[in-house]
């Protein structure tokens, strides 16, 4: 999926979400994990659990 999409889909703006997937997002907020997780598809456990996964 690309970033744009991703961001569409979270409702994030695309460079925060390109910050998460390139892992240089200081901090991830568990709203930012929840909307990434549902627009990826996956339980937002998975990225709590490893913030590392959705890295690019």
């Amino acid at each position: 999926m690309a970033v744009g999409d991703l961001a569409a889909r979270s409702d994030l703006d695309a460079d925060r979400v390109t910050a998460m997937l390139e892992c240089t997002a200081e901090e991830i907020t568990v709203l930012e994990a929840e909307r990434v997780a549902h627009a990826l598809g996956k339980p937002v456990t998975w990225l709590l659990a490893d913030p590392q996964a959705v890295c690019l």
